[in-house]
């Protein structure tokens, strides 16, 4: 998020894509936090954030000088929050329907950017597995968070039922991929890994776009 905020041209010039995934993927993980049954770091804060995180990817469709700057704004807020800063504690209501906090499709293209950019060529074969079991285990356990949130009521195709057996598959398929990579199993993970991405595949011929 900082670097394609880091300067207005790069922004407006196409970063503002990268910038509404980015910002829609940590209003997701904010909003999971505020919602967790547990004392985790930043739930405190987590509400707050998950609201200006999530306000600045539902406007970040366009590169323009006022969603350049609210941009900027959350990453520079972000920062000073991984540094030590207090933070904005916001309201703690619970968000029932996930489609107010981040919209479908960066989350979408989040996933596709896991499945085809990570899991697919580091479970190609076992060198690859090992060498990066660490960042395919924190791959495997995020997707499969989001994979459970594109399901909820409000967002297009929520209550379809297809489209929810095919998110559901999808979500047991990264189930069963982080469990095989906590065993250390390179068979099961990429037999896991290659069902993840039919899911994907059976999915996007019904439901593209």
């Amino acid at each position: 998020l900082g670097d394609v905020t880091q300067t207005a041209g790069k922004f407006k010039s196409g970063g503002y894509q990268d910038a509404r995934v980015q910002l829609s993927l940590l209003a997701t993980l904010f909003g999971i936090i505020a919602e967790y049954d547990a004392d985790v770091r930043w739930k405190e804060v987590a509400a707050g954030m998950r609201e200006s995180l999530g306000r600045a990817g539902k406007n970040s469709k366009a590169g323009s000088d006022s969603t350049y700057q609210e941009a900027r704004a959350r990453s520079e807020e972000l920062s000073d929050l991984v540094r030590g800063s207090a933070g904005n504690a916001g309201s703690p209501q619970t968000r029932e329907d996930w489609s107010t906090v981040a919209d479908r499709r960066p989350l979408m293209t989040r996933m596709e950017i896991g499945q085809r950019g990570r899991l697919t060529p580091w479970t190609a074969n076992e060198q690859e597995f090992e060498r990066n079991a660490p960042e395919l285990l924190r791959e495997a356990e995020l997707l499969t968070a989001l994979s459970r949130v594109i399901q909820a009521e409000g967002y297009e195709y929520g209550d379809d039922t297809t489209y929810q057996e095919y998110a559901r598959g999808l979500e047991a398929a990264l189930k069963a991929l982080t469990e095989s990579l906590r065993a250390s199993d390179f068979a099961r993970a990429q037999e896991a890994a290659g069902a993840a991405n039919r899911s994907c595949d059976q999915c996007h011929a019904d439901f593209r776009g």
